[in-house]
């Protein structure tokens, strides 16, 4: 059992400590105590997930809840949800795809001026994604052997350049897919780079993939 001592902020500004106790496994069972709420009790899927529900909890008597769970530029991969239990999420920065290093402890204190509600919270991590799919993505590609052995095999066609692994037998979706260059009738590349304007980073797709969770019915969402 790990227990955590985290920080409630009022509406009128007052402070008051409160206790996460989290047990281990899957879903994971989160145990929330303060002297205002009493004991509640959270299990979800993952711990982000356990967080946003005690969020809303919260927001419902206008309190927040001063961790990095909650800040506005907080969110977590679907890795970090899956591999990490959505212990970890990432700190992002508008039009810059989020690296390892951006990783925080969604437990950690946050300053109250960095928090937001969970619907505000949801409406950062679009607007980011956008921003980051929406990078400029006609950098120059090489053209590799690889490519150049491809492309004897499709006279008149295209070669494409993909991001990521997948197998011989697996559909690679659309957004994966950078760009592509033409091949003529002798099967040799011809012509600049085509980018492909749907592509999506991997990360951007992660997170694409990643379940946004919404209120359920009754659950307030200011």
């Amino acid at each position: 059992m790990k227990t955590h001592n985290v920080t409630l902020l009022s509406a009128t500004g007052k402070t008051e400590p409160a206790v996460i106790e989290a047990a281990p496994g899957r879903p994971v069972s989160v145990t929330f105590r303060s002297e205002t709420f009493g004991e509640v009790k959270v299990s979800e899927a993952d711990a982000f997930e356990c967080l946003v529900k005690l969020r809303l909890m919260l927001e419902a008597r206008h309190y927040k809840i001063l961790c990095n769970a909650a800040r506005i530029n907080v969110y977590p991969s679907r890795m970090a949800r899956q591999m990490g239990g959505g212990w970890s999420a990432y700190l992002l920065t508008m039009g810059r795809a989020a690296k390892l290093p951006d990783l925080v402890d969604i437990l950690d204190p946050a300053a109250p001026e960095t928090i937001a509600s969970v619907q505000a919270q949801r409406e950062f991590y679009d607007a980011w994604t956008k921003s980051v799919v929406a990078q400029p993505k006609a950098r120059p590609q090489e053209i590799t052997p690889d490519l150049i052995e491809a492309a004897k095999k499709i006279p008149n066609g295209y070669v494409y350049k993909i991001d990521g692994q997948f197998g011989p037998n697996e559909a690679v979706p659309p957004e994966a897919i950078m760009g592509a260059w033409k091949v003529n009738s002798a099967g040799n590349i011809v012509g600049d780079f085509i980018p492909n304007a749907n592509y999506q980073t991997k990360l951007a797709r992660d997170l694409a993939n990643t379940p946004t969770s919404r209120p359920k019915n009754g659950e307030d969402s200011h």
